[in-house]
């Protein structure tokens, strides 16, 4: 209470009945799923204009009940094995008074591009930077830039011949008024 960080930990298992995988038809449903997972989050403030914020899951999922005997013990399609962000904002003080900066980093792991779990989708790792500027308590702007490097990757796939790429480079400049 009162301090300059927080940090929070979540520990889990689901067991879910009739899945259904896919966001494009055909579907696919599958008998049972078990979810297990490790979640991190952390903020520390470092009270200088400096927060630096973190997040990491990670996440085991296995068919266990199925029509199809060949999917028991598999991974759904879809399904990321980790997915990490880290973020770094910078507020000025002084002259440079209600301008802030900052980075930040995604990373998405492998998944499965196939049901019989032999096909990977690989791992991507994205960058994005932004920046604002408060001009007074009312009117603000903000200047974002996600995905830096225009990299070209996929997030993920419901099958070999249906995936879903990431979105390349977005600028956006929004302008803010509170009343």
């Amino acid at each position: 209470e009162d301090g300059n960080f927080s940090v929070t930990a979540s520990l889990y298992q689901i067991n879910r009945d009739n899945v259904v995988v896919g966001t494009f038809a055909p579907y696919n449903q599958l008998g049972e799923v078990r979810s297990r997972g490790l979640e991190f989050e952390g903020v520390y403030d470092f009270q200088n204009g400096l927060t630096l914020a973190g997040a990491a899951s990670f996440i085991d999922q296995e068919i266990t009940e199925d029509q199809n005997a060949d999917l028991i013990g598999k991974t759904p399609t879809l399904v990321p094995e980790r997915e990490i962000s880290a973020r770094m904002n910078y507020a000025f003080a002084d002259g440079l008074d209600g301008l802030a900066l900052g980075a930040g980093v995604r990373h998405r792991g492998t998944s499965f591009a196939d049901e019989a779990n032999t096909r990977e989708v690989p791992t991507s790792t994205i960058y994005d930077l932004y920046g604002s500027y408060a001009f007074n308590e009312v009117t603000s702007a903000t200047l974002v830039v996600s995905n830096v490097s225009d990299e070209v990757y996929v997030t993920g796939c419901q099958s070999v011949v249906v995936c879903s790429y990431g979105s390349g480079r977005e600028v956006s400049l929004t302008l803010t008024s509170r009343w």
